[in-house]
């Protein structure tokens, strides 16, 4: 309980545009997890503390994160956690210039999200998707 508290301050402070608060309560948060063995919530705080960076255009840092997050939703199982961090790693990716890279990430999103039904997250994949084919200045694939 503790842990998914912390995990919500940090998103609250996120939201405010405090990102050092936010990432002092994701990483506790982290840090909570970790101790007690609760890969789940590791993984919800390793996508916090990764949406942290990329706002602050620490890609690299980011890019850490958010594949740590989804090498631990994959060991889990739990699918809508995979398919958050490849659509997180496709916009890392697409802001780092590596298009073809985010192409595989969100075709991958979208995948998992198809398949497990999650309509919203497959939105956000095609969106994605057209957004970094539109990078591409391919514009008959960004309709």
């Amino acid at each position: 309980m503790e842990g998914a508290t912390l995990g919500n301050m940090g998103s609250c402070y996120y939201q405010l545009g405090d990102f050092t608060q936010a990432h002092h309560h994701h990483q506790q948060h982290l840090t909570l997890a970790k101790q007690h063995q609760n890969r789940f919530r590791e993984s919800a705080a390793l996508a916090g503390l990764g949406s942290i960076c990329f706002s602050q255009g620490d890609f690299a840092q980011a890019q850490d994160y958010f594949d740590t997050q989804r090498q631990i939703a994959r060991e889990i199982g739990d699918r809508n956690g995979e398919s958050q961090a490849l659509g997180a790693l496709g916009n890392v990716c697409t802001a780092l210039g590596q298009h073809a890279k985010a192409l595989d990430y969100h075709q991958q999103h979208l995948a998992i999200a198809q398949a497990i039904g999650n309509q919203r997250s497959a939105s956000h994949a095609l969106s994605n998707l057209a957004k970094t084919y539109a990078a591409l200045n391919d514009p008959t694939q960004s309709n």
